[in-house]
């Protein structure tokens, strides 16, 4: 699975938890993601993968009743 699938696949998810707790309705607005590649002395690496998930709720009345 690449980065781009793995953020697809946790953003699915997280949409799901949401569902299941707070939100009548959860949609994906906006996905990005940033890959970044640091090289050693010694050709070893280290590779960052940062995203950000932006989604739209609808909350459930009870949640919202609640403030």
């Amino acid at each position: 699975m690449d980065e781009q699938e793995a953020l697809y696949d946790l953003a699915l998810r997280n949409c799901s938890v949401v569902v299941e707790t707070i939100a009548e309705d959860c949609k994906i607005t906006g996905m990005t993601n940033n890959v970044d590649m640091q090289r050693g002395n010694n050709r070893d690496g280290v590779i960052s993968v940062r995203g950000q998930i932006s989604m739209a709720i609808k909350l459930k009345p009870s949640v919202q009743g609640s403030k």
